[in-house]
């Protein structure tokens, strides 16, 4: 919990059981007066009743309390005035949390903290506090969760094991001063219950960690051991940084960490020379690299020291470094929107940034020569210290007079410009000015630049100028009134506050904006529909409103929003258009219309001898009217569902005795039709209760269930005879990869996809990049955490490293997971459908790449599955890839059976259809393991005739569900036995063909 969660908490607390100004506890009365007196606290400010100040909760916050005894002291002292532990000694046994700045506290006290027998602090936070030392030996209250020491003279001359804090969240030790640095060294943090997400460390060595921590930062001691440097390169850190505040030490290279996950890198430290160029792009979620070195630039051969760009990198500082040459790559970096490459002994002229997109740019402290071009008018920018000459354009020169602007151009040779002496002439002019409902848009030359607080208007608003380039800003309307105001007068008048000159701006009324479009039932009459926007007007009579080839009527209208009703229950679901006529000016916008009833999100199924289906979803406010029927693809089929009931979410009706050869290799529609309006659905509405064992069986190590094969303890696979080893896993936002020395499997997710019932693709959205939301290891589990979003549209994977042997419950299903397999959960949600009666479809690409043949050199794809996709293995090159897989998939908390298909193969790649239901959140569930073939015959593989031929297996993941985790058992497996059954299931037969279970 940090501090503003922590704050806010104790705040609650106070205010609702205690009021405000509340009596103290008489018990501890007396000692808060003293301190009250002693730091001269303004005591007007408080009531007093029955002859006492009410000391609880006042406006500033020195004590806070819950009921009527002590949680918080809060106290700024003068650097003088001290605190000792005979002040708090009645107030202690109920305080939660100290604040001190420049409250002096000597050793006795700070010790006291850390006594179990008087402390109950949870969060303490001393800043310029004078501490010297740590109590080491004498601790023996370990309940904080927030520790933060600023700016002490502490130190600590015995390595500090912090692990002992394990309700610990954050621990900062740290100074920005290099007065406070002193000596302290920290034991390993080896985790052991809950441990901090955030360390700042005055150290003398890195200390060993296998933590996923948010952030560690380090200053480095008077006596810092960098033989411990190699631990940095273990840090799973999202924030890093190491600063050398006694200008000492030098790291041996570029740090390169977590490389996957680390969005900041900060460091204030020499760097040895780098032998090679460091590449950005291996750094997916770096965010801001900032570095500071001392008297070793960071360049390679006097080159800029980076190539390559990190997909988020926003913000790049580089300082002290030694390239003569801009590197102009760097503005190809599109994401780089603040970049700071000071005195890095860059020459030449200025670069063209009038393509980049960046917003600041720091060049300050260089070499650069000629003139300064109009396009840096249009981003802070920062040119001091260089040698530029020639005459400033007329954007800048505007400003000049500002000194906070001017020093952005000091230590130059400007010919117009010198600053208190010669100033550029300077003419600012407004052409167009443009009121929005919103805001004001206005357009002209040599406007302020961007973030200056140059520009007053008349009326003032409340809200501060939006600077976008010296040609345009605009300013934020915060009320309603201003909008009326300045639309009844016609003009706007703005101060310029530098030049001292006034402007006053004509107003063109901005035409209609529409931004989104909603609908809803309207009883069971027709349509709602609400079209929002800017400008919408408000007279009636002005305003048409269409949706051809229906005629809507306008029940409301506002700037903001119009309200209109369409009295038509059978509107197809299609693409629309909104027609929006405002006195002539017409705005269209296209939406999607998608019935919100009648929608089917799960299914219950029947057996095959007959009985009830229960379908879920919405139906309507009050349906009356049902009827369903099972139709095959087709057609051949009909199966009516009888004496159908149901309500708003739930239809149940009756199915007579099914008997149909080979029901698995149909794909069956259902229709139903409430209330005059027809849906459908594409489950699986019959429950076959197929027993899913191998036609094998389970061999000598297993039990076959109606889960499959259950395997005795050290046995995997379809029949049992295969042996686990625990294989090398890396998971990154691409996806799962798992392999060693002779190959890899990689299993990615590349697309999501909404088809019709009828398998006709109508929207993708591809999967191109994932953002790592969190890395967790608490409870013997680790988690990563990805995140894909489009719109409203959320998909995330949840990649967990099996650790040690566990059982899950997953839509009713048990699952046994052994150690060294990877469970994926995939969740989706708020999908934006374009029919009420289409489907998903979540698309996986599989590849594997290995240098060796197959057992037999046949070439033989090596797929082995039963009928029904219950397992699959796949066998080359000496490895084996088995899939196991159940047949439901959670749609809105609901459990229902679904169908897959393999759309695409090539050499060494396979892309697998997982549909899904309609749903608002779908979650999935299938099982994968990678296994290693013991009868494989490695001698062939190496024989000449062999040697030169790369072999590359394409691996069928094939599953039949969409559940919520994908186990990707990913384990190096023996083959227990000699396998005497060829493989009689070929690729081939899967291919464009779907299965229900």
């Amino acid at each position: 919990m940090n501090l503003t969660y922590y704050l806010l908490f104790i705040y609650l607390f106070v205010y609702l059981t205690n009021g405000y100004n509340t009596p103290m506890d008489p018990t501890q009365y007396d000692q808060a007066l003293e301190i009250a007196h002693l730091f001269n606290l303004n005591m007007s400010e408080y009531s007093i009743i029955d002859g006492k100040y009410t000391l609880c909760g006042n406006f500033d916050s020195t004590f806070d309390c819950y009921n009527q005894r002590v949680t918080r002291i809060n106290l700024f002292g003068n650097g003088s005035t001290s605190i000792t532990k005979s002040h708090l000694t009645t107030l202690m046994p109920s305080l939660l949390a100290i604040e001190f700045i420049s409250v002096p506290i000597n050793e006795e006290t700070f010790t006291s903290f850390f006594d179990s027998t008087v402390s109950n602090l949870k969060y303490l936070e001393l800043d310029t506090c004078n501490v010297t030392s740590f109590p080491i030996d004498t601790f023996t209250y370990i309940g904080f969760n927030q520790l933060k020491l600023f700016n002490n003279p502490i130190e600590c001359n015995v390595p500090i094991d912090i692990m002992k804090f394990k309700n610990l969240t954050l621990w900062q030790i740290f100074t920005k001063n290099s007065l406070y640095i002193k000596n302290f060294t920290y034991t390993d943090f080896i985790p052991f219950g809950k441990f901090a997400s955030t360390v700042n460390l005055i150290t003398n060595n890195f200390p060993n960690s296998n933590l996923s921590m948010y952030e560690m930062q380090f200053i480095m001691g008077p006596n810092f051991n960098l033989s411990s440097y190699d631990n940095v390169l273990q840090y799973k850190t999202s924030n890093l940084g190491i600063f050398d505040l006694l200008g000492l030490y030098s790291l041996p290279e570029f740090p390169a960490v977590n490389k996957n996950n680390v969005g900041v890198i900060q460091l204030q430290v020499n760097i040895e020379p780098q032998s090679t160029f460091i590449n950005l792009t291996e750094y997916e979620s770096l965010n801001s690299l900032l570095i500071t070195t001392r008297d070793i630039p960071l360049s390679l051969n006097k080159q800029f020291p980076f190539v390559g760009c990190a997909g988020r990198l926003t913000y790049l500082l580089l300082q002290n470094s030694d390239f003569p040459n801009f590197p102009a790559d760097i503005l190809g970096c599109t994401s780089i929107s603040h970049l700071l490459l000071i005195n890095s002994g860059i020459g030449g002229t200025l670069p063209d940034i009038s393509k980049s997109k960046l917003q600041l740019i720091d060049l300050s402290y260089n070499k650069f020569t000629g003139s300064v071009d109009k396009m840096y008018c249009n981003i802070l920018v920062n040119l001091s210290y260089n040698n530029l000459t020639g005459n400033l354009p007329g954007c800048i020169g505007c400003y000049l007079r500002n000194p906070d602007f001017a020093r952005n151009f000091r230590g130059n040779n400007f010919t117009n410009y010198k600053e208190g002496e010669i100033y550029p002439p300077c003419t600012i002019t407004i052409t167009k000015s443009i009121l929005s409902i919103n805001k004001i848009s206005v357009y002209g030359t040599n406007l302020p630049p961007r973030s200056m607080n140059e520009v007053i208007s008349i009326p003032a608003f409340t809200l501060p100028p939006q600077p976008f380039n010296s040609t345009y800003f605009s300013m934020l309307l915060n009320r309603k009134s201003i909008y009326d105001q300045l639309k009844a007068q016609g003009y706007i008048d703005f101060h310029f506050i530098t030049q001292n000159v006034t402007i006053r701006a004509p107003l063109t009324i901005a035409p209609p904006e529409m931004t989104n479009i909603i609908y809803s039932p309207l009883l069971n009459i027709g349509y709602t529909f609400s079209a929002f926007g800017f400008n919408l007007g408000t007279n009636y009579s002005e305003v048409k409103v269409e949706i051809p080839p229906y005629k809507a009527y306008i029940t409301k209208l506002t700037d903001y929003n119009v309200i209109c009703d369409l009295y038509n229950t059978s509107i197809p679901e299609k693409q629309y258009t909104f027609i929006y006529n405002y006195s002539g000016i017409v705005v269209r916008k296209d939406f999607n219309f998608v019935r919100s009833y009648p929608i089917l999100t799960a299914a219950t199924p029947a057996p095959l001898a007959g009985g009830n289906i229960t379908l879920f979803g919405y139906f309507g406010p009050n349906p009356y009217n049902f009827t369903v029927n099972i139709v095959s693809q087709s057609l051949a089929i009909n199966i009516s569902c009888n004496n159908a009931v149901g309500n708003s979410t739930t239809i149940i009706c009756e199915i007579e005795p099914v008997n149909i050869e080979n029901i698995n290799n149909y794909f069956f529609l259902l229709y139903y039709n409430v209330d005059g309006i027809l849906g459908m659905g594409s489950y699986g509405y019959f429950d076959t209760n197929s027993l899913t064992c191998s036609v094998d069986g389970c061999g000598n190590h297993g039990a076959c269930t109606t889960l499959g094969c259950m395997c005795y303890q050290g046995f995997r696979g379809a029949k049992c005879d295969l042996i686990a080893d625990n294989p090398n896993i890396v998971v990154n936002s691409t996806g799962a990869h798992f392999g060693d020395d002779d190959g890899s499997f990689t299993l990615s997710i590349v697309s999501v996809r909404e088809l019709t019932p009828f398998g006709v693709l109508v929207s993708e959205i591809p999967i191109d990049k994932w953002t790592p939301t969190a890395i967790n290891n608490n409870n013997g589990e680790v988690h990563s955490i990805f995140e894909f979003k489009k719109n409203n549209f959320t998909i995330t994977t949840d990649f967990e490293e099996i650790i040690s042997e566990k059982n899950i419950t997953f839509a009713g299903i048990e699952m046994n997971l052994q150690p060294g397999s990877i469970k994926l959960s995939i969740t989706l949600s708020s999908w934006q459908y374009i029919s009420s009666v289409n489907y998903l479809q979540v698309v996986l690409n599989s590849t594997a790449d290995f240098n060796q043949c197959d057992e037999d050199g046949s070439g033989d794809n090596g797929i082995e599955t039963d009928g029904n996709l219950n397992f699959l293995q796949i066998k080359k090159g000496g490895k084996v890839f088995y899939g196991q897989f159940l047949n439901k998939v959670l749609s809105d908390q609901r459990a229902t059976i679904v169908s897959n298909q393999v759309l695409s193969e090539d050499d060494n790649s396979i892309l697998i259809g997982l549909n899904l239901p309609h749903c608002n959140e779908c979650v999935i569930d299938p099982n994968f393991s990678v296994l290693l073939d013991s009868d494989f015959n490695d001698e062939k593989c190496n024989s000449s005739s062999l040697k030169d031929k790369t072999w590359i297996l394409p691996v069928a993941v094939v599953i039949p569900i969409v559940s919520v985790a994908i186990l990707i058992s990913a384990a190096y497996v023996l083959v227990k036995k000699k396998q005497h059954i060829k493989f009689q299931k070929k690729l081939e037969r899967l291919k464009n063909k779907s299965f229900v279970k």
